[in-house]
């Protein structure tokens, strides 16, 4: 019956009573074991392993915002830095990246830190400057007026 509950819940329940279990046997229960607790919590005995020298706070799941950044801070100082000048694509800023650090990043990976960060690259924010407008979202409306 190991890992017949799916719901999160139910693994906070199992993790916190796998806890209380090793307490009672510290505190001096003999007939608790792995095998025992294992059979009660209707778990795997490497499940309580892995769980029962736990403290309450490390119970709870930590959902994290998202994907691990790909880029360590030099890294996005450097495409930062890059960002409104001149002959600093993303590519030319992903070989500084492997020139300065020896990791290789892809272009793209430049490219979506800047998207992301709001960054612009040379042209458009030179473009723009040239004709006394600020930065404008790119909506379908703005193309039609556009025309």
């Amino acid at each position: 019956m190991a890992g017949t509950y799916d719901s999160e819940k139910q693994r906070v329940i199992d993790r916190i009573m796998s806890i209380a279990f090793c307490q009672v046997r510290d505190a001096g229960a003999t007939f608790i074991n792995r095998n025992w607790i294992a059979q009660k919590l209707h778990r795997s005995i490497g499940w309580v392993c892995d769980n029962w020298n736990k403290n309450h706070q490390d119970c709870f799941t930590e959902f994290w915002q998202g994907r691990p950044l790909q880029m360590s801070q030099e890294n996005r100082n450097i495409v930062a830095e890059s960002s409104h000048k001149q002959q600093k694509g993303n590519g030319k800023v992903a070989q500084e990246i492997l020139i300065r650090w020896n990791k290789s990043v892809s272009f793209m990976t430049s490219s979506r830190h800047r998207a992301s960060e709001g960054l612009k690259p040379f042209h458009n924010t030179y473009l723009q400057a040239k004709r006394g407008e600020k930065a404008k979202q790119f909506t379908p409306t703005h193309w039609e007026e556009n025309k």
